[in-house]
């Protein structure tokens, strides 16, 4: 047992000085811990342990007459402490590996979103896919995470914002939060706003998906529905930021000033025009959500066109209402 709990002793403190050497080393402001190599270490090292303590005793009684003497209940008492010691020694350790990639992601997180280009970018930001690839990895050991995220709470070390998940999804959901909250306050920093909505959208919606796929198999809640939220939310502002705009130079045209004409049909066909140029080249990687994108877009413009068109006798406008459908559905290739 001594020797067993030299090399328990061993293993986390070689862990520990690895996870301390390979903080300083950063990519960009994010680290670069093996956090993998390292917890999944210490997690096979805590099974073993945990399977020990649950068959020593069974063991053990066989090699004493039964019941056992006083002496073999003494060394049973024993053996099941110490394991139980070296259990908790390595959850420990586990814990506080967790939390110092989760500090390391959030500082990372801030140090990326707040450098962002103003000229932006539609993209899935890296600093999105770091926390997702981390939870992911959380998620993919959930019932040997669970019980020590538990621990860590009775030891008053973690204390959730919320009661309404259990522990392990609480924390991924507060990283969850962190994340957006840096991206969206940091994207403010967009000169296009337009851009600014896709990039807010492509982002919650790659986090939405990374959500549902790892725990979907868990239970049957939607800890995803927050964040699909979002998604509704900066969609319906993306569309009132970039294409309303357009629309309102056929339904709230200006009063024209004396001597001026204003033609309300050549101004939506030069601002649909230049507003569909641009964000032709932008890039929304999830076909579903481009395909909900450009439907939310068409029905916004499309009908209140048509009906103008109608009302009004237009008899060969320079696009049909078919023809502007069809173009809305080339948006967001890249």
């Amino acid at each position: 047992m001594s020797k067993m709990l030299s090399f328990v002793d061993a293993i986390v403190a070689s862990n520990a000085n690895s996870t301390i050497q390979k903080i300083l080393l950063r990519d960009s402001g994010f680290l670069l811990l093996p956090y993998e190599e390292i917890i999944g270490t210490l997690l096979r090292v805590r099974a073993a342990l945990s399977s020990a303590s649950a068959s020593s005793s069974a063991n053990l009684q066989l090699r004493f007459h039964c019941p056992p003497s006083e002496e073999g209940e003494r060394i049973l008492n024993l053996i099941a402490s110490l394991l139980s010691a070296m259990e908790d020694k390595t959850g420990e350790a586990i814990w506080s590996t967790m939390e110092l990639v989760r500090m390391e992601l959030t500082a990372g997180v801030t140090a990326w979103s707040s450098s962002l280009a103003p000229q932006g970018s539609s993209a899935v930001h890296e600093a999105t896919r770091y926390v997702m690839g981390y939870i992911g990895f959380l998620l993919s050991h959930y019932s040997s995470m669970g019980p020590i995220v538990s621990q860590a709470e009775i030891l008053g070390r973690y204390v959730p914002r919320t009661r309404q998940y259990p522990l392990l999804i609480s924390l991924i959901m507060e990283m969850v939060s962190s994340v957006e909250q840096d991206l969206a306050k940091n994207s403010e920093s967009f000169q296009d706003q337009s851009l600014r909505f896709l990039f807010l959208i492509n982002n919650s919606n790659f986090i939405m998906q990374q959500l549902r796929d790892t725990l979907s198999s868990l239970d049957d809640g939607d800890e995803a529905a927050p964040v699909a939220d979002k998604v509704e939310g900066y969609m319906e502002s993306y569309v009132q930021v970039s294409w309303a705009p357009v629309l309102s130079c056929l339904l709230n045209p200006p009063t024209p000033r004396l001597g001026r004409n204003y033609h309300p049909l050549s101004k939506f066909e030069s601002e649909f025009h230049k507003i569909y140029t641009t964000q032709k080249l932008w890039k929304v990687p999830d076909p579903a959500l481009r395909k909900r994108l450009r439907r939310a877009i068409t029905e916004k413009i499309i009908p209140d066109y048509t009906k103008y068109i109608e009302d009004n006798n237009v008899s060969a406008p320079k696009f049909t209402p078919q023809q502007l459908e069809e173009m809305l559905q080339e948006l967001f290739e890249g």
